[in-house]
């Protein structure tokens, strides 16, 4: 979904939660386990796809699109005095009302902009929330496997089948995460084209 919100369809990893049940802003890294800091690696690359920094809001297309309006507000109380008829006042009658639709047509393309926008970063920093829930999660999970070094016999191969299984997991579902993010790219740059093609023939 576009506009501001976002479904992600990916399997929920099995193991550990957050013990606070939310994000702290740090990220859990693991330890005592190559597999596990391998897995976080490889969804640091992942999450670099998503760009780096806080994401354009179209905050300035906002603000354009504010001044426009009151552009358009100043061109409708700039009408002829009442003395004024002929030919003369109604070109300028008339330029002025183009001028209206130009400054009403440009402020609508703006907002749209900024619309669009708005919910592509909340999008983005969405996702990139995810695949961080992903890599603190393996981050968690070492704390967990790090002991079965110490079982018998077993345990070196336990805690490789169990971290190979995590990472696998957790690379799926930030795939999942990309996916979904490459989607909702695609449908809000179709409404960008959608909006600026409506406009160009409301101008012809």
């Amino acid at each position: 979904m576009v506009g501001g919100g976002t479904v992600s369809t990916r399997p929920t990893p099995p193991g550990p939660s957050r013990k606070d049940g939310e994000l702290t802003g740090a990220l859990v890294e693991a330890v005592g386990s190559h597999i596990l800091a391998g897995g976080q690696w490889l969804l640091t690359e992942m999450k670099r796809t998503l760009g780096d920094g806080d994401p354009d809001d179209g905050r300035a297309f906002g603000a354009a699109a504010e001044g426009f309006r009151s552009a358009d507000a100043e061109l409708g109380g700039a009408v002829a005095a009442d003395h004024w008829a002929g030919e003369g006042a109604d070109a300028y009658a008339d330029q002025n009302a183009r001028q209206r639709m130009r400054a009403e047509s440009v402020a609508d393309a703006d907002r749209e902009v900024h619309r669009v926008l708005a919910g592509e970063a909340y999008q983005v920093s969405f996702h990139r929330r995810q695949i961080d829930e992903l890599y603190n999660w393996l981050g968690e999970l070492s704390e967990y496997t790090q002991w079965l070094d110490l079982v018998p016999r077993f345990g070196d191969a336990a805690k490789l089948m169990v971290e190979t299984a995590a990472v696998n997991t957790a690379l799926t579902s930030a795939g999942f995460e990309l996916a979904n993010m490459h989607d909702e790219a695609s449908q809000n740059a179709a409404r960008l084209k959608d909006r600026f093609q409506r406009r160009l023939r409301a101008n012809v």
